[in-house]
């Protein structure tokens, strides 16, 4: 089924050619004193995002005046383009992760 692109992600394209830029991010702090293996976590999340078909997408443009562009799975997807690993150091503090 085809998906064009909604007015609301039309904005928040617009947004993006002016400053400031518009991003969407998430910092996941995660107690790794237990033994988390950060390659079980990569597959977990690569799993659970199959759930949501739009974190695993792009859009591509469509030839003019065949309407908004549309969102099409991307077939070089690869969780590892968008989950980057630091290990937090004992002295970091709020500023130091808003920093990052």
């Amino acid at each position: 089924m085809l998906q064009r692109v909604s007015t609301d992600d039309l904005m928040s394209l617009a947004a993006r050619r002016h400053p400031p830029p518009l991003q969407v991010g998430a910092v996941l702090i995660f107690d790794v004193r237990g033994g988390l293996d950060i390659g079980s976590l990569r597959a977990i999340l690569q799993q659970r995002i199959a759930a949501v078909p739009r974190l695993r997408q792009r859009l591509e443009k469509v030839p003019l005046g065949c309407g908004r562009p549309v969102w099409v799975d991307d077939p070089g997807f690869n969780i590892d383009d968008h989950l980057t690993v630091i290990e937090e150091q004992p002295e970091t503090d709020d500023a130091d992760l808003l920093d990052l």
